[in-house]
């Protein structure tokens, strides 16, 4: 799964368009999370800020006295502090998540004796978190790196206490300002369902309505069902009921693609193809409400229940070929699985479908 810290670790970023920290403007852009024949099913957006040629000479002319002031100072001092492998002077930095023993001073200095400046490129901002992009740099290359942040009171603080699962985490990992050759796409939301992400109080909160605080924005394009008009996808719906409540055990599993049977010898997948066989074969009243389309199918999310019930909502992976569906146990691109299967936006998803009964 891709997570933000991994993502910065490991790419490298190039931007063309920047602005001035000393005017600082964030802004929203969506941008493209997956594409299928073409069009983008699944985008994104996040609370940006992208620097112009920001360097450490530019932060030392500021001629700052506390690092906590401000991020870049927070992030400068850090630098200053690695390549002298201070520790101690590291620990002032960050808040009380510091832990000596994550820190070893001369593989700090190792790792950063050829760099002698940092090029700030972007920063992304939600509740009281800042996670801070930037590169190292030497005559020859960069290093990309990242630094996050937490504002306390009208401090800033480095930490250790993030959790990458977050939306703000897992769709800033996806930024065209954080990623390596990622190219800036422009992404029409209005056909699309919006979920905004909102972090107040160490608590995630989500609505379908925009907020007036920041925010992070997963965007997806729902093909929705009419239960009066038949399609393929409600025709299979129906022949996975049959089959759930066939004697014959093997029905079920031939409406598996045949390439995932071996899957089935793995507790986790053989776990997941139960509760779908639980819930078609325990529930009478089962509806399919939308899918996002894949490049190798849908994910159909539908609503189960028994008369008189109230009703719940699930998904299933729906692979096709030559126009037929079979089950899939298993999403197969990395970016759609990490955002639809996040437990933030799926039980987001949940909850929009379970509103609009």
């Amino acid at each position: 799964m891709p997570k933000f810290i991994l993502t910065a670790i490991i790419l490298l970023t190039t931007i063309r368009i920047y602005s001035q920290p000393s005017n600082e403007k964030y802004f929203y852009k969506p941008f493209p999370i997956y594409k299928s024949s073409g069009q983008a099913v699944i985008a994104g957006d996040l609370n940006t800020f992208v620097y112009f040629y920001y360097f450490r000479k530019d932060v030392k002319k500021e001629g700052y006295r506390d690092p906590h002031s401000k991020a870049e100072y927070l992030v400068f001092e850090l630098f200053k502090d690695m390549k002298n492998g201070d520790i101690a002077g590291i620990s002032k930095l960050y808040d009380s998540s510091f832990n000596k023993k994550d820190f070893d001073a001369t593989r700090m200095t190792n790792m950063l004796k050829k760099y002698d400046d940092i090029k700030y490129m972007s920063k992304f901002n939600s509740g009281d978190v800042v996670i801070v992009r930037y590169n190292f740099v030497s005559s020859s290359n960069q290093y990309p790196f990242f630094a996050v942040i937490r504002k306390i009171k009208e401090s800033y603080y480095l930490t250790t206490n993030i959790n990458v699962s977050e939306p703000f985490n897992v769709i800033g990992s996806f930024s065209p300002y954080n990623l390596f050759e990622k190219t800036d796409d422009s992404v029409n939301t209005n056909k699309m369902t919006a979920f905004y992400f909102i972090k107040n109080e160490n608590k995630v909160f989500f609505s379908n309505d925009l907020p007036k605080q920041e925010y992070t924005a997963v965007y997806l394009a729902f093909e929705f069902y009419d239960s009066s008009i038949t399609s393929p996808e409600i025709s299979f719906v129906r022949q996975l009921q049959k089959a759930a409540r066939s004697s014959d055990s093997t029905e079920m599993k031939n409406q598996i693609t045949n390439d995932q049977l071996p899957l089935l010898a793995r507790s986790y997948f053989s776990n997941y193809y139960n509760e779908i066989k639980k819930i078609f074969w325990n529930y009478s009243i089962i509806s399919p409400l939308a899918a996002i389309k894949t490049n190798d199918g849908k994910i159909l999310y539908f609503r189960y229940s028994d008369v008189g019930q109230s009703p719940n909502i699930a998904s299933i992976i729906l692979k096709e070929s030559n126009g037929k569906y079979s089950l899939s146990l298993r999403i197969t691109d990395d970016n759609l699985n990490n955002v639809l299967q996040n437990i933030y936006v799926r039980e987001a998803i949940y909850d929009y479908f379970n509103r609009r009964q």
